[in-house]
């Protein structure tokens, strides 16, 4: 069925298809891939520096979720309240912020296709094969 671009509707469903495409690999490293580095935890703040190296949030100015979380709301707040003048101190800081979060996300990226390849190198190497999906769309209990 097709819908009205830009429809409620249409909408609705394509957020539908992007959530089922969306794949949670803590439940990897929590039921399959343990690692006595991570001291039995599995956040991406032990993971990333043990595996990825190269992926350092250290250097970013916002280098955590709730410095983004922060940084988000105070922007926000900045937007609400502009008045609009171009060179402003609300201005530099609005841009400040979104090049700021910008950096985070594509860190944050990054580091999930690292991860989704490393993962996926460790099946090859043990002839398992390419890394099946489905079994990282299921919840944690």
């Amino acid at each position: 069925a097709s819908c009205l671009v830009g429809s409620e509707m249409c909408i609705r469903d394509r957020i539908k298809t992007i959530i089922g495409r969306i794949w949670d690999l803590e439940i990897i490293f929590k039921r399959y891939h343990l690692d006595p580095r991570f001291l039995g935890r599995t956040s991406l703040k032990v993971i990333v520096p043990t595996l990825l190296t190269e992926c350092d949030y250290e250097s970013l100015t916002v280098d955590n979720g709730v410095g983004a979380t922060k940084t988000w709301s105070e922007m926000i707040t900045l937007l609400q309240s502009f008045e609009g003048a171009v060179g402003s101190s609300d201005m530099t800081k609005i841009l400040k912020h979104s090049f700021d979060l910008l950096a985070y996300c594509a860190m944050d990226t990054l580091v999930m296709v690292k991860l989704f390849d490393y993962l996926e190198q460790l099946l090859l190497r043990s002839g398992v094969g390419q890394l099946e999906l489905p079994i990282v769309n299921q919840k944690l209990k």
